[in-house]
């Protein structure tokens, strides 16, 4: 639901309507769920079990000749081999199931298991942000900090993202700086007001227009060029 197509009422120096909280634009996206996986997988090439058990072996136990092993060689090689196997298998698992790594169908499990289904969005890199915009969500516990969190990572690194105190319970989260188009603006209202808390109205305002067309009311603007925020306290 669109509201507040209307300008506000200007703040008043010194109210609580004045106080501002702003996130630079060129802050980095927050990573939601730093993990062991990617270090793990970054850092150590894949084993060869078989060949470090081997290399292991005293010389009198060894052939020296990879296509005649004694018989020493040939019980480790046997017993080792699956364990090559089950290690590929879970550095598998660690980067498929890890929502900085997955990718298709395995990033899509993750969305589904957090709440966040792909709905369309073909481009993995900016469902991924959703992913995690949707587990920050989750996770909020309603202050300022998470619920800006959540706006960031469902926009990305572009804009600045304003939180305006209008009164008790009650704030204004600003994007500015950055067109949203319909799709990104209906995520961006749906994981904002998720993360806030119950029984706070909070109204989240964006462009989908050229930013330095827009305006709202305490901004001078051009009015015979100028057009309106949008605003919406529920999802779209």
């Amino acid at each position: 639901m669109i509201e507040e197509q209307q300008p506000r009422a200007p703040a008043i120096a010194g109210s609580a309507a004045a106080l501002r909280w702003a996130a630079p634009a060129d802050s980095a996206p927050v990573v939601v769920l730093p993990t062991a996986a990617v270090a793990i997988t970054s850092t150590l090439p894949p084993r060869d079990y078989v060949a470090r058990a081997l290399s292991r072996l005293p010389s009198m136990y060894r052939s020296g000749d990879p296509a005649d092993l004694t018989n020493t060689e040939k019980a480790i090689t046997a017993l080792l081999a699956p364990a090559n196997d089950l290690a590929a298998a879970m550095l598998a698992v660690l980067t498929q199931r890890n929502v900085d790594t997955a990718v298709g169908a395995q990033l899509d499990v993750i969305g589904v298991i957090v709440g966040r289904a792909r709905d369309g969005v073909s481009d993995d890199e900016i469902y991924r942000r959703y992913v995690r915009a949707q587990i920050s969500a989750n996770k909020s516990n309603g202050s300022v900090n998470d619920v800006q969190k959540v706006a960031r990572l469902v926009i990305g690194d572009a804009g600045t993202i304003t939180t305006v105190i209008t009164g008790v319970a009650a704030s204004v989260l600003r994007v500015d700086g950055i067109a949203l188009s319909d799709a990104v603006a209906a995520v961006l209202v749906e994981l904002v007001l998720r993360a806030t808390s119950d029984g706070v109205r909070r109204i989240v305002e964006w462009t989908g227009q050229d930013p330095a067309r827009t305006l709202y009311w305490d901004t001078a603007g051009v009015w015979d060029t100028a057009v309106w925020f949008n605003a919406a306290d529920q999802e779209l």
